[in-house]
């Protein structure tokens, strides 16, 4: 899968759970080359996936993703109490006999809260699993109106039904391996309507193994009628943004990672090919001639 990716042009990905359940883990954002881990960690967390979609009652997720939300929120200003009270136990302890100060006493640990303890941290987005409408306004109310969280949605395929809402609650769309929808006999490019009313707009193929198919699938939004500008940052500097590592990855400036992709013509032609391959400023794949 590393080897394909690169060789149509894709140096990193977010490697995340792909699960039905309502929290499914931790993502990291990779490269696929690099000698040691290291090098290719951009992010160790980078996103935590949840799922809104399936079920029933159509509500059981969503109120389940409160609870859990509502439990982290609590257990994330326990630890920030807690660091904050021996931060000045610390300094106490510098200025007067050891003995008679005592430590503030630590939260006990709990795996899945410390994960969505991130979230309030505002150290990564939750990546939400969505499909129909209702999927994605119970996912505005819970996670952006009540505990006002980084948020992604991801499929939301019925995403260009509800533009307004979503430009309201300023959140990214992750959209793919489709991002043509049919309403009725009508083609719906999903990519172009949230873009051109300024959306932000990532394309994705939901596994590694199809990492190769993702310039393919800009291609094809492209042809459908979207900007390739667009698609061009949406499979770049829209998604590094959306998983805080735009400090480092999905553009050419200075003090970036020197990932760079040289192409044979004009990015999403169908017979433009991957020429070379750069990561972290060494060639790690170069197109042999045919």
């Amino acid at each position: 899968a590393c080897a394909e990716g690169l060789r149509r042009g894709v140096p990193s990905i977010l490697r995340a759970p792909d699960k039905d359940e309502v929290v499914g883990g931790n993502g990291a954002v990779i490269k696929l080359a690099g000698d040691t881990l290291e090098e290719r960690i951009v992010k160790e967390y980078a996103a935590v996936t949840f799922s809104m979609t399936g079920g029933a009652p159509r509500m059981a997720k969503i109120w389940e993703a409160r609870d859990k939300l509502k439990q982290a929120k609590a257990y994330a200003e326990a630890w920030d109490r807690y660091e904050r009270k021996y931060k000045e136990y610390e300094q106490r302890k510098a200025r007067s006999t050891p003995d008679l100060v005592e430590p503030p006493r630590q939260p006990s640990r709990h795996p899945e809260r410390e994960l969505l303890r991130g979230l309030f941290k505002r150290q990564m987005p939750a990546l939400v699993r969505v499909d129909r409408d209702d999927e994605i306004r119970n996912t505005l109310t819970v996670f952006r109106d009540e505990f006002n969280l980084d948020t992604v949605l991801l499929g939301a395929g019925n995403a260009y039904r509800l533009i307004p809402e979503l430009r309201r609650h300023g959140l990214g769309v992750a959209l793919g391996p489709n991002v043509i929808q049919y309403d009725k006999t009508k083609a719906i490019n999903n990519a172009a309507l949230l873009t051109a009313k300024g959306i932000p707009v990532a394309l994705h193929t939901s596994a590694s193994s199809g990492t190769q198919y993702l310039p393919m699938s800009a291609a094809y939004a492209v042809r459908h009628g979207m900007e390739p500008e667009q698609a061009f940052q949406a499979v770049t500097v829209t998604p590094a943004r959306l998983l805080h590592v735009e400090d480092r990855i999905g553009s050419i400036d200075a003090g970036k990672d020197a990932d760079l992709v040289i192409l044979t013509g004009m990015p999403f032609e169908f017979t433009t090919q991957v020429k070379t391959v750069m990561v972290n400023g060494r060639t790690v794949y170069r197109r042999t001639a045919q």
